[in-house]
């Protein structure tokens, strides 16, 4: 037999020894630790009910920001988080971004 034959016969062997010796493992673990999952796990889940998004109040008067209609990339990175820190107590900047550019964001020109 060629030494390569012998190395990767080895490396098959040594691949499943490996493999077994995880799958035992995991039977060897579910054998040891049974049963259902600590209750502490269940009591962190929000209830369906309630909405996972904050509610911002608004402010008496709405200021809009209309973007141009082919705005650079590292335009529109910088006015996103603006309009997050600007609305963040009370919602009051809307930017306007034309309908054609809004969902692309990787259109840099």
């Amino acid at each position: 037999m060629s030494p390569s034959l012998d190395r990767d016969h080895r490396a098959v062997r040594v691949a499943g020894g490996v493999l077994a010796a995880l799958l035992i493992s995991v039977v060897l673990a579910n054998v040891l630790w049974p049963g259902p999952p600590s209750p502490a796990v269940a009591e962190l889940r929000m209830p369906p009910s309630q909405s996972p998004f904050p509610r911002f109040p608004l402010r008496p008067t709405l200021r809009a920001a209309r973007m141009d209609a082919n705005p650079k990339l590292p335009m529109r990175l910088l006015m996103t988080p603006l309009q997050g820190i600007v609305n963040r107590p009370a919602g009051e900047l809307y930017l306007d971004v034309p309908t054609g550019v809004a969902g692309n964001t990787s259109r840099t020109f």
